[in-house]
């Protein structure tokens, strides 16, 4: 039993997206995560990023990004368009853990969450997660995350 609660606790730290802690440490550290960020795709190293310059999945940001529309991406630009996503990513999870709105996650709340994960990663429905469940947990994922970008536009 200890060993199916500490997969399902596992299983659960995974799937629950750490934005939180993405966003503090972001705030903390968003200076030298632009200057990676411009220093592996700035290809023509002029200070700016063009949407050819973006990696894809930054590409279909570009023109809200592009705040003061010149085609070319600032690092505060690109640190704010950061900041603006991981903030929407929030709030999409909050809104699907808060089930009764109030603005908190409750304990219930979360153990029902918890409660539908473990449900999609126990394919035979036996109560327990086997290995070979628990390595679907990327793909449940990733279906999950594609399926909410669709449902917000």
């Amino acid at each position: 039993m200890k060993k199916i609660f500490v997969i399902s606790a596992l299983a659960v730290a995974i799937s629950i997206p750490p934005i939180a802690l993405a966003t503090a440490h972001m705030n903390k550290n968003g200076d030298k995560w632009v200057e990676h960020f411009f220093s592996e795709h700035d290809k023509d190293n002029n200070g700016l990023m063009s949407k050819e310059e973006l990696p894809k999945r930054w590409q279909k940001y570009f023109k809200s990004a592009d705040q003061n529309k010149d085609g070319q991406l600032t690092r505060s630009e690109v640190l704010e368009a950061r900041k603006d996503r991981k903030s929407k990513h929030l709030m999409r999870t909050m809104l699907e853990l808060d089930s009764n709105s109030d603005g908190a996650i409750s304990k219930s709340e979360m153990m029902d969450f918890m409660d539908r994960k473990f449900a999609k990663l126990d394919s035979d429905k036996d109560g327990r997660l086997t290995m070979d469940e628990l390595s679907r947990l990327k793909n449940i994922l990733r279906n999950d995350r594609h399926q909410r970008s669709k449902d917000n536009g």
